[in-house]
């Protein structure tokens, strides 16, 4: 898809949205109708190919129909009646809901798409029309994008061995899954590596959206999808058992902050020795503005890489991607 920039209108943020899914639904049909059945399913070159991003695009364009159907803002990826904390201090205290637009990076995965409305809200003010004193516009998304979550699927099919992690039977955990595409993405694309995946999330139509997908999709065996809060019993018993636990963006727009370290606190303690941690941002950020000292870190994890790093080059595709840290539990 060629970049949208030159088209923006000046129009409200609700009927550029409106814009964007028309221009997704017709390319979701062309994808699904050239991509679903040639793609099978586990196939390890899915990794390195491009056919497991092109399946996740697919697997965005069917979630995207439905949560539009179901009555939720598909643009912005949010379930019927969710509503997001914006905090006021800590990593994304600048965000609010006046300088900040949520567009889900599964559901719109074209980096143009974003930029096209961020510069639309930065260059122009929506009251006035005017290019001044108007704040720098923050996009959010709250899911990884296909060609993110690719890229974690081939980093850790070539460090599997490395990391210590098992032949067979390795339980990936996402907490706070949404709309389940790190866990699908995952067992379709290390299939071969006998991975189970759960998500764990507390929003009861994301856990059925999750479950019907996988079911659509012929995945239901491998993945499973736990309505619960990551530190509830259910959401601990899964954790207790991850080989490989993801946490993206997980609770800093979902849970209080005064409410932050305590769930911390609950989820790292329920995580074995060894279990490897995927997180964005990483967790000396996160950690470190609830206040554990590096010190503290340092006794939890170790850093073991980072997935999606840039060399610096500007033209660096990888320069574009969520930066996900690895560490595993001491």
């Amino acid at each position: 898809m060629t970049s949208l920039t030159s088209q923006i209108p000046l129009v409200s943020a609700d009927e550029w949205y409106e814009f964007l899914e028309a221009v997704y639904a017709e390319d979701t049909r062309r994808r699904e109708a050239e991509t679903e059945e040639p793609l099978a399913v586990g196939a390890v070159g899915a990794v390195g190919d491009g056919a497991l991003e092109a399946w996740l695009e697919v697997i965005g364009g069917y979630v995207r129909e439905e949560l539009a159907a179901d009555g939720g803002e598909a643009a912005r990826g949010l379930a019927p009646g969710e509503t997001v904390l914006h905090q006021s201090m800590g990593l994304f205290g600048e965000c609010d809901a006046g300088n900040s637009v949520h567009i889900d990076a599964l559901l719109f995965p074209d980096p143009a798409d974003a930029l096209a409305v961020a510069a639309y809200y930065e260059y122009v003010c929506a009251h006035c029309r005017r290019a001044d004193g108007v704040r720098a516009v923050h996009i959010i998304s709250h899911s990884l994008s296909p060609a993110e979550i690719t890229s974690i699927v081939a980093w850790l099919d070539g460090q599997w061995a490395a990391l210590g992690l098992p032949d067979s039977g390795a339980h990936l955990v996402d907490v706070g899954s949404r709309f389940g595409a790190v866990v699908l993405g995952a067992v379709r694309g290390l299939s071969h590596r006998g991975i189970e995946g759960i998500g764990v999330e507390a929003n009861a139509y994301f856990a059925g959206l999750a479950g019907r997908t996988a079911a659509r999709y012929g995945l239901a065996d491998a993945a499973r999808f736990v309505e619960a809060r990551a530190e509830s019993e259910a959401g601990l018993a899964e954790l207790s058992s991850a080989s490989i636990a993801v946490f993206n963006n997980v609770f800093q727009f979902f849970v209080p902050r005064d409410d932050q370290p305590e769930v911390w606190e609950t989820v790292s303690s329920a995580l074995k020795p060894g279990t490897l941690v995927l997180s964005h941002p990483s967790l000396e950020l996160v950690l470190g503005e609830l206040g554990w000292s590096p010190e503290r870190l340092a006794e939890w994890v170790r850093p073991v890489g980072v997935i999606n790093g840039s060399d610096g080059d500007d033209d660096d595709d990888e320069a574009e991607m969520t930066r996900m840290y690895a560490y595993v539990v001491c």
